[in-house]
């Protein structure tokens, strides 16, 4: 099994992901998010590190099956997914935000 990529939200992605929550882009919670996987309605996942260890691994089986990328996200200062969202599971649908969510988080690692 690949490596699972863990992330840090900066403020950049941090807004683009209240951007999408706001578009109604975004699935939050394990079943939902399972469920966007299963309809292929979801472009990547997004994973709390403070989540259970037996969902996370629920949600990775499913995003596998499904060649759904899933990244982890470190909390770092003041910025963490439960915060920013109230959930531990996020997926974006696939669209225009999920692809400049992806592309800003390459170009912030990349530089």
């Amino acid at each position: 099994m690949e490596k699972i990529r863990t992330i840090v939200l900066n403020p950049a992605l941090a807004a683009l992901l209240g951007f999408a929550r706001k578009a109604r882009q975004v699935e939050g919670g394990f079943e939902a998010v399972r469920r966007g996987i299963e309809k292929q309605k979801i472009a990547f996942v997004l994973v709390d590190d403070s989540l259970a260890e037996n969902s996370f691994k629920k949600i990775l089986a499913a995003a596998h099956q499904h060649q759904t990328p899933l990244l982890r996200v470190r909390k770092e200062e003041d910025i963490s997914l439960l915060k920013l969202s109230g959930n531990k599971i996020l997926g974006l649908h696939h669209g225009g935000l999920a692809k400049g969510f992806w592309d800003k988080l390459n170009r912030s690692i990349n530089v």
